[in-house]
């Protein structure tokens, strides 16, 4: 729906989707993280996972950044 620009004038309404739309940017990138996470925790080397400084800095392999 963001990319086709699709029912977004009736979040235009609320304040913090005021003058831009960076919250849905946020959201997607949140559940993306979220979700590599619960694919990490089905493997065996969990306890690992997100232990090195590299894994921070928002790749796709990193663990959530609880900044």
């Amino acid at each position: 729906m963001r990319n086709r620009r699709a029912f977004l004038d009736a979040y235009k309404s609320f304040k913090v989707f005021e003058n831009n739309m960076d919250e849905f940017d946020n959201a997607q990138e949140t559940v993306v993280k979220l979700i590599d996470e619960y694919e990490a925790a089905e493997k065996e080397d969990y306890v690992n996972w997100g232990a090195s400084d590299d894994m921070h800095d928002g790749g796709a392999e990193g663990g959530m950044d609880y900044q």
